[in-house]
């Protein structure tokens, strides 16, 4: 559940300090892992269909965003590398996604490994 409050702030961290002027796809994949961390927040235990469903989907977003954020990452620093310039800015985004990334792919294993034993 901690790790839950974690992707929270680092969902807050990166809209307020890399989404100037994004795009939809990277706003709405952020929403959708804000949604999961609240879903797992929240965890509701009966078995309303509707709950388990948005949750499902949101967690195959949140997969699926985590790894935009991995690919973001090697890109930029390909790119920073392929012109033999690291700025503090790229370093930053790039640890920034790796970290914020490898969260949400540990909180998506968290809740798979707890949806079996339910």
């Amino acid at each position: 559940m901690r790790l839950s409050y974690l992707n929270l702030f680092l969902a807050a961290g990166y809209f307020l300090l890399f989404l100037q002027g994004s795009g939809g796809l990277v706003i709405t994949g952020l929403l959708l892992v804000v949604a999961f961390a609240l879903l797992s927040v929240i965890e509701y235990r009966e078995t309303h269909f509707l709950y388990r469903t948005i949750h499902y989907i949101s967690a195959l977003q949140s997969a699926l965003f985590a790894i935009f954020l991995s690919y973001s990452a090697y890109h930029v620093t390909a790119d920073s590398a392929a012109h033999a310039y690291y700025s503090a800015d790229s370093l930053l985004l790039t640890g920034y996604n790796l970290v914020f990334g490898l969260t949400i792919l540990i909180q998506l294993v968290i809740f798979i490994k707890r949806s079996l034993n339910n």
